[in-house]
C-alpha cells in the first residue's frame, strides 16, 4: 500500500464543513515520522506536506498514521465536526502519491460521558503502538475530552516502558503555533522532550519593570511543556519587589527565588543566574527591563531543536546561543554604535534578505544560551578576572571593539572568548524589525537616562501574532549550512575567517596551540597560558633596583655621620621636609588612584552609546595612562640617580 512521495508536491484537501475542532478527533502517528498533518492559519484545510529530509530515508517509511475513532461513533464525536475514518480513506484514494494509513479506533457501545470511553481508548490505542511500533506520537491533547485522554494515557505507559518512543502532545488551544514540526527531521522530533529550559530573570528594585516582564512570560506559549522560573534578586532589592515575587503564582512549572546576601553587581548576577545541569540544559538570561513576544519560546525551541538535534547538529558546534531580539544596531564600532539593518546587509549577498544570521555579537536583552559554551565561559572569565584584580599577566584586547572599554560587563569577557573562538549566535531577521523580545532601556547600572527619560532607539515591535514560520524565507529554518554569518561589526563573513582572526589573537595572548578546530573541547585552558617568567623576571630586576638604592643610601648615611653637627640638624631638617613631602605626594597619589577606581566603577557598559559619553571615557582612559606613565618615570630616576633622597612609595 504504501508509495513513494514526491519531494517537490504539496497537497490540499477541502474536507466538508470543517471547523477548528476538527483536530480533537485526531491522533498523529508515525513510523519514523517525516511529514504531518496540520491545520493551516485559517483552519479551513487539512494541508499535507512532502519531507524536507525525505531522501535521506526509505521511501516505505514516508507515512503518516492518523488514528481516529469511526463515523459508525458519529454519536461519540459527531459526523459534523467534518472528519472521520472513512473520509481519510476516501483522501488517501485521491492522492495516491501519498502514504496516508488510516486506524479506526472501532469503539463502539459507549456513551460520552461513559468512563469506558477512555478506557476503550486507551486499549485501542495500545494495541495501534504495539502493531505500528512507531517511534514518533504526535496528538492534541485536550483534558476535556476522555477519548483524548485515553490516548495520553497510552501514550505515557507506552514511553515508560519503551525509551525509543516519543510522545509530543500538544495542548489543543496551542496546536495550530506547531506548525514548524513539519520542518524538523525525525532525529530532531525524537528529541523533543530531550532539552530542558529554565527562564534565570535578574532584577534588584524594579518592581514595575519586572512586573511587565513577568506578566509577558505569563501570556507566552510553551507548547505544554515544562518550563521553571527563577527569580534572582541582587541585596538592594526593595520591599516591593520581595513582596511581589512571593505573591508569584508560575503555572508553567517550578517557581524560585533567589536573593543575595553581598553585592555582586552585574557580572557575578547574571553569572550566578545560570549554570547548566548538563548539556540538555538550556538558560533565558531575562534582565527586568526587558519584555517577551508571546511566541518567544516557540522560535527558541524551533531554533535549537533543529540546529542541535537535527542532522546539522555536527555544523553548529560553535554555536552558543539564540537571541530574541531582531537588532538594529551595532554596538561594537568605533567611536560610537552604528545603526544595523540585517535585510539591507544581506541584500547583495548570496542570502535571502529576510534570512536569520549568525552573529558573533552576544545579545543581552533576551536570549537562550548553550550549555557547553556557557560552562567554558564559566571557567574563562574567572580566570580573566582574578588576572585582571591580581597579577595582570595577560592583556586581551580584541581589535577595533568598543568592548575593551567596558571594564565592569560581563559581555567584555564573553566577547572575548567568541573571538578567540569564532563563536556565533542566531539572531531573527523578521520584516519591520518585529522581535521576540524589546528594551525598554531604563535606567540601571549601565544605563543612564537621557534629559530624564530612556531612549527609544532600543524599543522594537513585539511579535504579536504567531509568524514564526510565515516570516522566514521558505516558510522553515534555512539549513545552518545555509545561514549567513556575521562578524562583530555586522560584516558578512565566512566561518573560517573568524576562526582564523581568533587563531590570531590567541597567538599573540597565550603560549599553548589553539585547541583542534575539528573536535572542540569547550575548555578554555589554552587560551590561558601566560608566561609568567617574564612578569617574574622584571619583578625581581625591580627588587635587585631597590635594593642598590637602598644600599647607596646606606654609604650617603655612614658619609653623613662624619659630618658635623650643624650638618645633621641639617640633614634632619630635610629629612623632615622629605616625609611632609613625601605624604603630601602620597596622599596626593592615593586619591588619584580613588578617582581611577571611581572612574572605572562608573564606565558605562553596553547600553551607554553616546559619543559624549566616550569622549568623556577616552579622556579619563588618557589621564590614567599619564599618571601611570609619571610613576614609572620617577622609579626610572630613582634608579639613575641613588644618591637623590627620592624614597617614595605609590600605591599602585
Amino acid at each position: 500500500m504504501p508509495s513513494s512521495l514526491d519531494k517537490s508536491s504539496s497537497f490540499r484537501y477541502q474536507f466538508p464543513h470543517p471547523t477548528w475542532r476538527t483536530l480533537r478527533n485526531i491522533v498523529f502517528l508515525s513510523l519514523t515520522l517525516v511529514t504531518i498533518i496540520f491545520l493551516n492559519n485559517n483552519h479551513t484545510e487539512i494541508i499535507i506536506r512532502s519531507p524536507i529530509y525525505q531522501e535521506s530515508y526509505n521511501n516505505n517509511l514516508n507515512k503518516i498514521i492518523v488514528v481516529v475513532d469511526g463515523e459508525q461513533q458519529a454519536r461519540i464525536t459527531g459526523k459534523d465536526r467534518g472528519l472521520c475514518g472513512s473520509q481519510l480513506k476516501n483522501l488517501n484514494s485521491e492522492l495516491p502519491g501519498c502514504s496516508v494509513f488510516v486506524h479506526d479506533l472501532n469503539i463502539r457501545d459507549s456513551s460520552p460521558d461513559d468512563n469506558t470511553v477512555l478506557s476503550s481508548v486507551f486499549k485501542e490505542t495500545i494495541h495501534v503502538i504495539n502493531k505500528i511500533k512507531p517511534v514518533v506520537l504526535i496528538y492534541a491533547k485536550d483534558l476535556k475530552n476522555k477519548a483524548i485522554r485515553g490516548v495520553d494515557a497510552a501514550a505515557l505507559a507506552t514511553s515508560q516502558i519503551n525509551e525509543n518512543f516519543t510522545k509530543i502532545a500538544i495542548p489543543i488551544e496551542y496546536v495550530s503555533n506547531a506548525k514548524f514540526i513539519a520542518d524538523l527531521p525525525v532525529e530532531a522530533l525524537k528529541n523533543w522532550n530531550t532539552p530542558k529550559f529554565h527562564l534565570q530573570v535578574i532584577t534588584q528594585n524594579r518592581a514595575a519593570s519586572l512586573k511587565r516582564l513577568v506578566n509577558s512570560l505569563n501570556s507566552s506559549i510553551y507548547l505544554g511543556d515544562n518550563v521553571p522560573l527563577t527569580i534572582n534578586i541582587d541585596k538592594y532589592g526593595d520591599q516591593k519587589t520581595v513582596k511581589y515575587v512571593q505573591n508569584l503564582y508560575w503555572p508553567f512549572g517550578k517557581k524560585d527565588i533567589r536573593h543575595r546576601l553581598v553585592q555582586g553587581g552585574l557580572i557575578a548576577a547574571v553569572m550566578e543566574s545560570y549554570y547548566p545541569a548538563d548539556d540538555n540544559d538550556y538558560g533565558f538570561i531575562l534582565e527586568d527591563d526587558i519584555e517577551l513576544s508571546p511566541f518567544f519560546y516557540i522560535w527558541a525551541k524551533y531554533s535549537i531543536l533543529k540546529y542541535r538535534y537535527g542532522p546539522d547538529r555536527i555544523l553548529s558546534n560553535r554555536m552558543f546561543g539564540v537571541s530574541l531580539y531582531n537588532s538594529k544596531h551595532i554596538e561594537l564600532t568605533l567611536p560610537k554604535h552604528k545603526k544595523f539593518n540585517a535585510a539591507l546587509t544581506l541584500e547583495p549577498t548570496k542570502y535571502n534578505r529576510r534570512s536569520p544570521y549568525l552573529c558573533q555579537i552576544p545579545c543581552s536583552w533576551g536570549s537562550v544560551v548553550f550549555p557547553e559554551i556557557w560552562r567554558e565561559f564559566h571557567y574563562y572569565i574567572t580566570a580573566r578576572l582574578k588576572d585582571v584584580d591580581g597579577p595582570n599577566l595577560q592583556e586581551v584586547n580584541v581589535p577595533n571593539s568598543r568592548s575593551n572599554r567596558w571594564h565592569n560587563s560581563w559581555k567584555r569577557f564573553f566577547i572575548e572568548l567568541i573571538y578567540l573562538r569564532g563563536y556565533v549566535m542566531l539572531y531573527p531577521n523578521y520584516k519591520n524589525f518585529v522581535s521576540l523580545s524589546t528594551n525598554h532601556h531604563e535606567e540601571g547600572v549601565h544605563v543612564h537616562l537621557k534629559n530624564g527619560k530612556p531612549r527609544k532607539g532600543f524599543l522594537l515591535p513585539l511579535m504579536e501574532k504567531d509568524i514564526i514560520s510565515e516570516g522566514l524565507p521558505g516558510g522553515v529554518l534555512p539549513d545552518y549550512r545555509n545561514l549567513p554569518i556575521m562578524d562583530l561589526f555586522g560584516r558578512v563573513v565566512s566561518l573560517k575567517k573568524i576562526v582564523d582572526r581568533g587563531h590570531d589573537l590567541h597567538n599573540k595572548i597565550s603560549l599553548c596551540p589553539p585547541n583542534d578546530t575539528a573536535s572542540l573541547t569547550y575548555n578554555p585552558k589554552d587560551l590561558l597560558c601566560i608566561d609568567k617568567t617574564k612578569k617574574t623576571s622584571d619583578k625581581n630586576d625591580s627588587e635587585n633596583g631597590d635594593e642598590n638604592v637602598s644600599k647607596n643610601d646606606n654609604e650617603n648615611n655612614n658619609g653623613n655621620d662624619k659630618e658635623n653637627d650643624n650638618d645633621n640638624k641639617n640633614q634632619h631638617h630635610n629629612k623632615s621636609k622629605s616625609k611632609k613631602s613625601k605624604k603630601h605626594k602620597k596622599s596626593k597619589s592615593s586619591k588619584k588612584i580613588k578617582t581611577k577606581n571611581k572612574l572605572q566603577m562608573t564606565k558605562n557598559d553596553d547600553d551607554e552609546i553616546d559619543e559624549e559619553i566616550d569622549d568623556k571615557q577616552t579622556n579619563n582612559e588618557e589621564a590614567i595612562a599619564s599618571f601611570h606613565r609619571r610613576i614609572k618615570s620617577i622609579k626610572h630616576l630613582k634608579q639613575m640617580m641613588p644618591n637623590a633622597n627620592l624614597n617614595l612609595r605609590f600605591a599602585v
